[in-house]
């Protein structure tokens, strides 16, 4: 009931960010679902990592979705999971010099 509610006056004021905040709060539990079910990922990147990115993902999700029919969570996890995914290349440091061997 919340949270419908919540989103009706986040609809009517997108820039309203107190509300976006609460929206931000209620989707948390989802959030830390999300980021902490990774089993594999590289070792430069900590849970921590992946919770932000995830916070990331759930405000665009936040400020791109529009009510048409779908529930706001099938609509987000898509949009957490590729923030969160897209940082696997970015911060990996594995570093391999194209070498020849001359004999």
């Amino acid at each position: 009931m919340l949270r419908q509610k919540l989103f009706k006056d986040f609809f009517k004021n997108k820039k309203n960010l107190e509300i976006r905040n609460q929206l931000i709060e209620l989707h948390l539990p989802l959030l830390k679902k999300l980021a902490y079910h990774f089993k594999y990922y590289p070792k430069v990147l900590t849970k921590e990592d992946l919770y932000q990115e995830g916070i990331l993902g759930l405000i665009k999700a936040l400020n791109n979705y529009q009510d048409l029919g779908y529930d706001f969570i099938a609509y987000a996890t898509p949009t957490i999971k590729k923030a969160t995914h897209l940082q696997f290349p970015k911060k990996q440091t594995n570093y391999r010099p194209k070498t020849k061997l001359y004999l």
